[in-house]
């Protein structure tokens, strides 16, 4: 038995990994079963198959924003429009590009894979060549409502390595041990999340424009559902993945139908919503004795869309059973403290995002309002999460890459950029198109569902306010915050989070990130790519990328070596880091990974930091300072001069035998980064006290 497997069966109860066995022995049998009768019937919803009479309309639920809000953002929409009039993309990794079939991809890591353009387009009889049999009179007929001449969107690729997945593939069926190839991209791209901005732009662009919006949005939705028939392709692969893309078909609908979309798109996309519900519904990502926010991405696409459908006995039942499953997870996925049980940041807000969305739209609905009203626990621990939203993040909305950072989103009207000087700004290549580190609209969106706002989309673009402690900690979580008038310091020491799993924890036990002004100087390094690259992953979660001390061998945590499923897997859970104390100028916190204790007491005065280590055992070790691309950094002797436009700073250590600036990366979204220094200091005794000075700017 390998370690991974073995760590496993110490995790999951034996009785649940009995079960699993069993399924997993019995699997191909299904298989078999399940390809026979995907063959005997064509994959997409009828008029006949829907449980409300055809033709219906969707329920209307987000009100159009007020002028006053959405004026700040309207140069940002505008852009956002003149892409994708052109047909382009925010593609992962890659910024925006015409994601179109015979795209010649830049190739990842050395491996590049090419696919040609399909020929005669335009009457729908290419898709014969890529479609099962039984799909493809539907899907011409959804091609053949799309304005032509247009060029096909690609779905099934990764632009960046240029692998392609089959269409006629069914969902289970898939592989992703192809070198190089990232499933992420075109899922990033599937979830179809550029929609609700561009119904939202609907609100401020011209008369003359508007017509041009429209059909990018008509033309989008139809190049997507003729070309992923439900459950064959990447696209299907997961039940997450279906039910954040009918989230957003979901809402783009409703902001733009009352500005004339075509009628026969609105009922055919209200078949493609029942596709997508039956299929999360048949493939609910829970698992027994470890899930995670996928299942809770299920629970919250069906919400959203159980909001949004035609009354009756069917929708009421999904109503009743969304708004009990959404209780539940709740206080499965959440800690006391408000954090969620992934130790990530990130993922907290991402999971914050769908149990607020789906909270707000069940509330909306007379089954959802009285199961979610009877529940005396639930108000309370969402007022919690919105607190820890809140004051995880610098005052300038940014929150450090605690844990994986892999951009995932729920639904986001607010194209916010990550730079604190130019909120507004939309980033064009080879920047990410949405700042995924920024959760100004998620702690807004979370208030705004405590308060019970009818009008949503008005509270998240004018809600401005921040109310940030001087000192904040989440033990349970495992992070500490002070701060002062110009600096902010974030300590995390805590579980690994999913109850042992560590699928997204990093080894980043009392590792700091220190902020002046708002822009980080000493920051966390980010996730950087999962499968298309293990040992990229492995390096970004390793102790020496974090802001620690770390030995030369010896992990905080283990891991198996290779990818799949190794790669969201901690095979240990011995660090047992804890917040001994926390005042509103002191952290003292240590850890336990290595036997020997680590401890770090942080101290904050007006205009400096002091950070002290103690460790038995200095000649094996490094503490390390990863330093953010902004900063220019020098060694002149003294110490490590480092210079940012807000402040001058200077890091230095009279305990020190050794301090030098060494090569790192940053990784500021999934599948970019970027090189930076890093500061390597090597103890002279088991105590090495660290001083760092500022003067600001004016």
């Amino acid at each position: 038995m390998n370690t991974l497997r073995r760590r496993q069966l110490e995790v999951v109860p034996f009785p649940v990994a009995l079960r699993k066995g069993l399924r997993r022995a019995l699997r191909p049998l299904v298989q078999h079963w399940r390809i026979h009768r995907a063959k005997q019937r064509q994959p997409y919803a009828t008029a006949r198959d829907v449980p409300w009479t055809m033709p219906a309309m969707i329920a209307s639920h987000l009100h159009a924003p007020q002028q006053e809000h959405l004026h700040p953002l309207s140069a940002a929409l505008q852009q956002i429009v003149a892409n994708s009039c052109e047909g382009k993309f925010p593609v992962l990794g890659l910024g925006w590009i015409v994601p179109q079939h015979g795209y010649q991809p830049p190739g990842f890591n050395g491996v590049r894979y090419d696919a040609p353009a399909p020929e005669d387009i335009e009457r729908g009889d290419w898709l014969d060549a890529y479609l099962p049999y039984a799909a493809v009179p539907r899907a011409r007929w959804l091609w053949c409502m799309i304005q032509q001449p247009h060029a096909p969107y690609d779905w099934q690729r990764d632009f960046r390595s240029g692998y392609r997945w089959s269409e006629r593939c069914k969902h289970w069926q898939l592989r992703f041990d192809a070198a190089g190839a990232d499933p992420k991209v075109p899922w990033e791209l599937g979830r179809l999340q550029l929609l609700p901005l561009l119904a939202l732009a609907l609100n401020c662009v011209s008369s003359t424009l508007r017509p041009a919006v429209l059909s990018a949005i008509e033309t989008t939705l139809l190049d997507f559902a003729a070309q992923n028939p439900p459950g064959y392709g990447i696209q299907w692969a997961l039940g997450m993945e279906a039910a954040l893309r009918l989230a957003a078909i979901a809402v783009t609908l409703d902001l733009a139908v009352p500005h004339g979309l075509d009628e026969r798109v609105e009922q055919a996309m209200l078949l493609s919503l029942y596709d997508h519900a039956c299929f999360v519904l048949g493939n609910l990502e829970w698992s027994e004795g470890m899930r995670g926010n996928h299942y809770l991405a299920c629970i919250a696409g069906l919400s959203v869309a159980a909001a949004y459908f035609p009354a009756c006995t069917w929708t009421a039942q999904l109503r009743r059973w969304c708004a009990a499953q959404l209780c539940t997870e709740a206080r499965y996925q959440f800690l006391p403290d408000g954090g969620n049980f992934e130790a990530s940041l990130a993922y907290h807000r991402f999971s914050a995002e769908m149990l607020g969305w789906a909270t707000w739209f069940l509330y909306r609905t007379p089954e959802g309002h009285d199961i979610l009203e009877r529940d005396r626990e639930f108000w309370p621990l969402l007022e919690r999460i919105a607190t820890f939203t809140e004051q995880t993040t610098y005052r300038s909305g940014i929150a450090p890459q605690l844990g994986d950072n892999d951009s995932g989103r729920f639904l986001s009207f607010l194209p916010l950029a990550e730079d604190p000087d130019a909120y507004n700004t939309w980033h064009a290549e080879p920047r990410p198109y949405l700042s995924q580190r920024n959760h100004r609209e998620t702690c807004a969106l979370l208030h705004a569902v405590c308060r019970k706002e009818e009008r949503i989309l008005d509270a998240l673009l004018g809600d401005q306010t921040q109310h940030r402690r001087a000192s904040f900690c989440a033990h349970t979580f495992g992070v500490a915050v002070i701060r002062n008038a110009e600096a902010e310091v974030f300590l995390r020491a805590g579980s690994i989070g999913q109850r042992g799993k560590g699928g997204h924890a990093h080894n980043d036990q009392l590792s700091i990130t220190l902020a002046l002004a708002g822009q980080e100087v000493i920051a966390d390094p980010g996730t950087g790519v999962y499968l298309a690259q293990p040992a990229m992953r492995n390096r970004f979660r390793s102790t020496r990328m974090h802001s620690t001390l770390a030995l030369d061998s010896v992990e905080q945590e283990t891991w198996c070596e290779g990818g799949g499923e190794a790669l969201f897997w901690l095979t240990s859970d011995r660090a047992h880091a804890r917040i001994v104390a926390i005042t509103e100028r002191l952290i003292i916190a240590e850890h336990t990974a290595w036997h020997l204790p680590h401890r770090r007491i942080v101290r904050l005065g007006d205009d400096v930091l002091f950070i002290e280590d103690y460790f038995a055992a200095p000649s094996d070790a490094v503490i390390w300072f990863h330093l953010h691309p902004c900063v220019r950094a020098e060694n002149t002797g003294d110490g490590i001069h480092l210079e940012i436009p807000q402040a001058h700073v200077i890091l230095s250590s009279s305990d020190a035998a050794t301090i030098a600036l060494e090569e790192s990366l940053y990784s500021h979204s999934y599948g970019i980064w970027t090189p930076t220094h890093a500061i390597a200091i090597q103890p002279s005794g088991p105590r090495t006290e660290v001083t760092i000075r500022w003067q600001m700017r004016s």
